[in-house]
This record gives C-alpha cells, sequence and structure tokens, in this order.
C-alpha cells in the first residue's frame, strides 16, 4: 500500500482525501473544504465543537450577551415596523452553540414578549454534534439540513460567521490565463500540497483581464446560491436577513484560505479535519446576487459602525450600572466587538431585505 494508508489503523480523513485524489485526481478548493469540514464521520464539524475558549475560535456571541441583545433589538424593531406579521420564522444559519438565538429570544421575553411568542425557530445545521448543542441551548428549535427545506413564511434570517465557511474555488492569474487552485497529495513528500490545474479554467472569460501574475480570485457558488435563496424569499415573502461576518478586505489579492486550531492560524493542508477552515467574505460578490433577486441591500458595513448604529454603547452603559461588578468584562467586551482593533473592522454587517419592507436600522 503507497504511503500515507496504513490497513491495520482506522480509516482517517486524511486517507478519505488520498484516496479520492489517487481516484479521480487533484481536488477543488471547494471539494477539498467541503470534504473537511463536513465529512459525515472524520469531518471538523461531525467531530468536535469547535466554538468558545476550549475549542478553535470565538464567535461575537460567545464574548457577550449584548451581542444577541443588539441583534434581538434589531430584528424586533424590523418586524414590529413591517406591522408585526404572523406566522414568522426566525432563521439562523449556522447556530452554532445555539447561543445567539438564547440571547435574542430571552432579550425578546422582556422587552417584546409578542415577538418572541410569534417565532418559530429554525436552525440550519448539518453537523450532528452542534444539533445537540443548539437543541439544550433552544429546546424549541426545528432543524433543517439545508436551507431549501425550512418552510415559507415572512422570515427573520440570520448569519453571524456562517458564510466564512462555505467552499470557495480559487482561480490564480497566470499569463494571459486563470487557472484553478487545486489541492493534491505529494507521493515523495507524503503531505497535502497545492497545484494548479493543468489547462486554463473555462472560466477565465467571466474573470478580470488587468489583474497581476499570481493574483487569486475567489468564488463560492454555494454562498451565491444561499444569498439567491434569501433574495427570492425576501421578494416573496417578506423580511429580512442579516449577515455578519470575516469580510475580505479589496487589497488582498492572493488568496484567504485559512485554517485555526486552538485560536492560532495553521497550514490549511496541515492534518485535515483538526483545524477550521474558512475564507473571508466577498460582500460584493453576494450584494451583487442578491440585488439580482430583487431585493435590497442594505450595506455592507464594518461590524463597529452597525453596532454602534443600532446603540450598543448605551446598551452597555446601561448593563453596567445595572451589573457593577461586571461593568470590566462588558468593557472589555465592547472593546472587542467594536474597537477596529477587535472585530469592529474585520467584521462586517449587510442585510437582504424585501423590496417591499421597511429599511433596516444600522444602515444608515
Amino acid at each position: 500500500m503507497g504511503a500515507g494508508l496504513s490497513p491495520a489503523r482506522t480509516v482517517t480523513l486524511r486517507d478519505v482525501l488520498i484516496r479520492r485524489i489517487r481516484r479521480d485526481g487533484a481536488l477543488t478548493i471547494a471539494d477539498f473544504m467541503a470534504t473537511v469540514l463536513l465529512h459525515p464521520e472524520q469531518g471538523y464539524y461531525a467531530r468536535r465543537i469547535p466554538i468558545g475558549e476550549a475549542g478553535d475560535y470565538t464567535t461575537a456571541p460567545e464574548i457577550h450577551q449584548i451581542f444577541g441583545e443588539m441583534i434581538a433589538g434589531w430584528l424586533i424593531d424590523y418586524w414590529h415596523r413591517s406591522g408585526s406579521p404572523e406566522p414568522l420564522l426566525l432563521v439562523e444559519l449556522g447556530p452554532g452553540r445555539g447561543t445567539l438565538v438564547q440571547d435574542i429570544l430571552r432579550a425578546a421575553d422582556t422587552v417584546a414578549p409578542s415577538f418572541a411568542r410569534a417565532a418559530s425557530i429554525w436552525f440550519v445545521e448539518t453537523s450532528p454534534k452542534l444539533r445537540g448543542e443548539q437543541a439544550a441551548a433552544v429546546p424549541d428549535a426545528r432543524f433543517a439540513s439545508e436551507l431549501a427545506s425550512v418552510p415559507q413564511a415572512f422570515s427573520l434570517f440570520v448569519a453571524n460567521e456562517f458564510f466564512d465557511a462555505l467552499p470557495i474555488h480559487q482561480y490564480v492569474k497566470t499569463g494571459t490565463h486563470w487557472r484553478e487552485r487545486t489541492v493534491t497529495w505529494d507521493e515523495a513528500s507524503a503531505r497535502f500540497v497545492f497545484a494548479l490545474a493543468p489547462r486554463p479554467s473555462p472560466i477565465t472569460c467571466q474573470l478580470p483581464v488587468s489583474a497581476c501574475e499570481g493574483e487569486v480570485v475567489e468564488i463560492s457558488p454555494v454562498a451565491q446560491a444561499v444569498v439567491a435563496d434569501l433574495a427570492a424569499r425576501a421578494v416573496s415573502d417578506g423580511g429580512a436577513s442579516l449577515i455578519v461576518d470575516y469580510a475580505r478586505d479589496r487589497e488582498e489579492p492572493f488568496g484567504t484560505l485559512q485554517a485555526v486550531r486552538s485560536h492560532r492560524r495553521v497550514d490549511p493542508l496541515d492534518e485535515p479535519g483538526s483545524a477550521d477552515l474558512s475564507s473571508r467574505v466577498d460582500f460584493q460578490q453576494l450584494a451583487a446576487t442578491a440585488r439580482t433577486g430583487g431585493a435590497c441591500v442594505h450595506g455592507p458595513r464594518k461590524q463597529g459602525e452597525f453596532l454602534e448604529t443600532i446603540g450598543i454603547r448605551q446598551r452597555a452603559r446601561r448593563l453596567a450600572a445595572m451589573q457593577p461588578a461586571a461593568s470590566a468584562g462588558i468593557k472589555t467586551a465592547l472593546h472587542r466587538l467594536v474597537h477596529p482593533e477587535g472585530m469592529g473592522s474585520r467584521f462586517h454587517a449587510m442585510s437582504v431585505a424585501s423590496p417591499n419592507g421597511p429599511d433596516p436600522a444600522g444602515f444608515a
């Protein structure tokens, strides 16, 4: 048997990838990401709870309840200004441990009980392990493995750090053409390596002519399909989506694929399945797709600016006054969420909304 495979041990994700490459050839970055993250037995999300200080990364809802409270206010405001329609679906894409919706419902129970009573909760999640965490946090939630399985009605969608985990294709400018970046197995070194497709990509005609040698364009058909569905639902059923994610910097021309293990960046090809894989989200691509579908797009806007506009600083002051012993922690959380050195500039917020509904708060 060739290097990297052993018949005497349990088949690992590494084995799965090697066998597939030997059978079918090099994998696209999208195929590599999808397999590493979503393989039903050995994938990253199938084997671990990645979120929190003990995991690989921390999301905004895990930093402090104030984030969920601000999102609750945004959702409640939009629902009220839409006429408080029922039925109401509150749908989170990629809910992590369920913390965000748990905080949203806790806040709504206090300030808008009619919203909390009206909302039917749906989680779009593929990982059985994460579903268990989410069900414990929000017992009334229903589950769907894909957005298409969520029923249609007036809906409010939340996607916090969802799009950055969706598979991307990378195309590299080589001479006058674009070639797709791939992942293959190097038999000599017994390791995964990046490579380029031997022939130019058919998508060349759709990519920038003026790009520099070695420049990388990232495209996520999966992300575009999700946004197209969100836009179609906003147009046909009413409602809005709030997307908050790690945004691409337009000055990053060489690709944004990254791996994070224990809160530190590592080689994306090292020990597949042991680290989170993600890329920065191209909000302009998503916005263009949503507008093509007839929805209204608000933003994108830096997370810090968005949260400041909807009142996070005032809420932090009130919380600190009510909980003096927790004031230092509240101050630290506020800094992480809104300051440019924290998540304030790196993360952006955008809303995809009904063309017949109100303008969502936070984007004026």
